[in-house]
């Protein structure tokens, strides 16, 4: 079994090499921090609803259900990790504080949510909302 770690720690290593950090940063982010699968959908699936309650407040808009985008799977994994529908659809603009609160409850403790959402900026995935939440820390 300690053969087969020690040979896919060097596999990485060796992707890591192929694929280099300043194309995908958010990914390599990912791998050094030893993100799960899990993880990583809870994350995307509360940046999709940050957005959207983004979005509604800077188009002026009631906000509506911002989680109707996530899976019923993921929703329950959500509140098993305290976050529920409630907090998501709160009628206020996503803020980093929040985003500390939600990677403090789904990640690894060694996770700095600003080198995360700068991770995220620099591979253009949810670009507006990691500008808003990095502004805002």
């Amino acid at each position: 079994m300690n053969k087969e770690i020690e040979l896919l720690k060097y596999q990485i290593k060796l992707m890591k090499m192929v694929i280099g950090g300043d194309s995908y940063p958010y990914f390599m982010y990912l791998l050094d921090h030893e993100v799960t699968e899990d993880q990583t959908n809870l994350l995307n699936s509360l940046m999709i609803s940050m957005n959207s309650r983004r979005r509604y407040l800077v188009d002026n808009r009631e906000i509506n259900d911002t989680t109707a985008l996530i899976s019923d799977n993921i929703l329950n994994k959500l509140q098993n990790h305290g976050i529920t529908v409630q907090e998501l659809n709160v009628n206020s603009m996503p803020n980093y504080h929040e985003f500390c609160g939600y990677i403090d409850k789904i990640m690894n403790s060694d996770i700095n949510p600003k080198y995360l959402l700068t991770a995220m900026h620099r591979q253009s995935m949810f670009s507006e909302l990691c500008e808003l939440l990095l502004k805002d820390s």
